[in-house]
């Protein structure tokens, strides 16, 4: 009996390894994007646009020049809140950990990987949610307070929205047995 318990813990201890593996290894594209420093300049203006378009469907004025953007309200006292979607706002960061956590899982079965990929618009959308709601707490309590919230929803709140959806499709998929490979 305790062999077949050492046994199948070294099963599991073999998956976790092969799991953290392959996100080191997947890992990569990030750092050749940094270390090369990879314009991304494009989608900072996908994103400024697309934040332009919601802006507008909320009722504000907006203008934008490439990935800077000016958001106010037609009778508004206050000056309009201007701020730039910098490489890091795009949430290009989060989208490629989803991708990871997704290919990283052992014994997945492709079909359902690629089903899991799904999620990433739901990140990007996440992301496009997170400059609204920024602008919103400007708007409402200030520069300080949406510079706090920037940080806290930058810094965590993206990283629960891959963690929780990568979990929720974690909880989906099954592993691959190995008769079924």
């Amino acid at each position: 009996m305790k062999s077949s318990h050492f046994t199948q813990r070294n099963k599991q201890l073999h998956k976790t390894m092969i799991f953290f593996w392959r996100l080191v290894l997947l890992s990569i594209p990030l750092y050749i994007v940094l270390t090369l420093a990879i314009n991304l300049g494009f989608m900072q203006n996908i994103v400024a646009t697309q934040s332009l378009w919601m802006f507008s469907l909320t009722g504000f004025t907006v203008a934008q020049d490439g990935p800077a953007l000016t958001v106010g309200l037609e009778n508004e006292a206050q000056q309009p809140f201007s701020f730039a979607i910098s490489e890091d706002s795009t949430g290009w960061k989060s989208m490629l950990f989803m991708f990871a956590l997704i290919f990283a899982v052992p014994d997945v079965h492709n079909k359902k990987r690629l089903l899991g990929l799904l999620f990433i618009p739901v990140v990007w959308a996440g992301n496009l949610l997170r400059i609204w709601a920024i602008v919103m707490i400007e708007r409402s309590y200030g520069f300080q307070a949406a510079m706090v919230a920037h940080d806290y929803l930058w810094r965590i709140g993206l990283l629960v929205l891959v963690i929780g959806l990568w979990l929720i499709w974690l909880k989906y998929v099954k592993p691959i047995s190995k008769k079924n490979k």
